[in-house]
């Protein structure tokens, strides 16, 4: 009996003996990886939370590998809006109004700076990162602004700005120079017409009168007309004052003043013989006047408005040009949004949403970032148009007309770059980007600091204590030394040895 016992309590001990040595080899393998287990299987009750914080670590991982990519982006788009502005600022400061002084190949020191301004703001907007490009909104692999050449002159039969300013001049300033307006006089009486109801010329805007012996009526009506008649003489020193709105909104006034002889250079009409005399009079120096005009502001205000309808595309919006030929008598604009015809500019993303909205990144559960920008928002282009439009104007024969058509691109043009009030800024865009930059700094800081707390508790989880297990395996070996001699004592006990 006693034999068969010994038997049973060896093989217990031989039990025993695989079962410490599978906790040895548990507790090395802790010892030499530092974790628990190598499969959230080993971890038991504390699978879940090991799992579950793992998860949250993940997440906030990806958050974070989105705002570092995102950082890239917003620090070339931070510079570049930097440097655009800087282009803005160094063109206002060079254009000089006073100054017109012809190169050899026909052009003024303000039109070269402009040229070269608007080949660097055209680069700046075509900035991509990784091949993704910054200004062309959601279509980010789309180069957004053609080549300064191609918008300027037109490629491939389509009209370039020179071209549309060309045709929209001629509207302005119709068939006969006068702005698209009709005079005439007669029997002492003095009209002055539009000669229709359409966006081109010079239009009736006010008047101001001391004439006397004199009935001025107007401007009225649409098309719009104002009349002059002359009941009797007016006296020297009498003044009438005609105000023009050019095409660009600006305008321009012509004041003609009652006087002994007509002198042009002064303005003065002569006081005829009879009052029908000096109705031709005022004709006849008001006409003048209304040439002059057409052939200096009217040239510069046309070339702006055309500027405005062929780079104003933001919203969905494409070139507009006269509708011609004819263009001298043309009534309307047309638009060309299939590029059939007219150079489109702009080739990116364009339609009514919102241009940030065009480029977004969640940067944490509940924020998203937007951070898109179009190459044709009125921040860039009103600054593009007033560079190409500069750049465009035809000087070339250095006469007193083209001096002053000079001046008056150059007084507008300085006058926009000031950004005057309804016009958005590139600081404005600054700002909404600086915005969602710092939306996402904010919460990297946040993922930094759950990442180290979601790390811990995965750490404490997961890892082991080595002193602690240092401790336990060397127990171990001692209790599984002392189960080896005891297996050994037994199996000496053989059968024989009982006998």
């Amino acid at each position: 009996m006693s034999r068969i016992e010994s038997t049973g309590y060896s093989d217990l001990l031989v039990r025993q003996l695989g079962t410490l040595r599978t906790q040895l080899d548990g507790l090395s393998q802790q010892l030499s990886t530092g974790v628990r287990s190598q499969t959230y299987g080993g971890l038991g009750t504390e699978r879940d939370l090991a799992l579950a914080y793992q998860s949250k670590l993940n997440r906030v991982e990806s958050f974070q590998q989105t705002i570092s990519t995102l950082d890239v982006r917003m620090q070339v788009g931070d510079k570049t809006l930097t440097q655009l502005a800087d282009l803005v600022s160094g063109l206002k400061g060079n254009l000089d109004p006073n100054a017109f002084n012809l190169s050899t190949n026909g052009v003024t020191d303000a039109q070269t700076f402009s040229l070269d301004s608007l080949n660097a703001f055209t680069a700046l907007l075509n900035t991509d990162v990784a091949g993704r490009y910054l200004f062309s909104g959601s279509a980010t692999d789309t180069k957004p602004v053609v080549g300064v050449e191609e918008m300027m002159d037109g490629a491939n039969g389509k009209a370039g700005l020179k071209q549309v300013t060309s045709e929209r001049l001629i509207a302005d300033q119709g068939s006969d120079g006068r702005g698209r307006l009709a005079l005439s006089s007669g029997g002492g009486t003095v009209d002055l017409t539009e000669d229709g109801a359409h966006p081109f010329g010079m239009k009736l805007s006010a008047v101001t009168t001391t004439l006397t012996n004199a009935t001025v009526t107007g401007p009225t009506g649409s098309p719009a007309s104002l009349n002059v008649v002359f009941s009797g003489q007016p006296q020297v020193g009498d003044k009438l004052t005609v105000t023009f709105t050019l095409p660009d909104g600006t305008t321009s006034k012509v004041e003609l003043i009652a006087g002994d002889t007509t002198d042009t250079a002064k303005n003065t009409f002569q006081i005829g013989a009879t009052a029908a005399d000096t109705a031709d009079n005022l004709k006849s120096l008001l006409d003048d006047e209304i040439v002059t005009v057409a052939n200096t502001d009217l040239v510069a205000a046309s070339a702006m408005q055309a500027g405005n309808e062929f780079f104003d595309t933001a919203g969905g919006g494409a070139p507009l040009r006269v509708d011609g030929p004819p263009f001298a008598t043309a009534t309307a604009l047309i638009a060309d949004p299939t590029n059939a015809t007219t150079v489109q500019w702009y080739r990116g993303t364009n339609d009514a949403s919102t241009a940030r909205n065009d480029i977004t990144a969640r940067v944490d559960t509940s924020v998203v970032v937007n951070y898109g920008m179009r190459a044709n928002e009125q921040a860039f282009s009103w600054t593009l148009r007033q560079m190409a439009v500069i750049a465009a104007a035809d000087v070339s024969g250095g006469t007193a007309t083209d001096s002053e058509v000079h001046t008056q691109l150059l007084l507008r043009a300085k006058g926009n770059l000031g950004i005057p009030a309804g016009v958005q800024s590139i600081e404005a865009v600054e700002v909404e980007v600086a915005a969602a930059a710092q939306a996402a700094s904010q919460a990297e800081t946040r993922h930094t600091a759950m990442a180290a707390t979601y790390q811990k508790v995965i750490d404490d989880t997961i890892n082991t204590d080595q002193t602690e297990v240092a401790t336990k395996l060397i127990a171990l070996q001692t209790q599984m030394q002392a189960s080896y001699q005891a297996t050994s004592i037994l199996y000496k006990l053989s059968l024989t040895n009982y006998l």
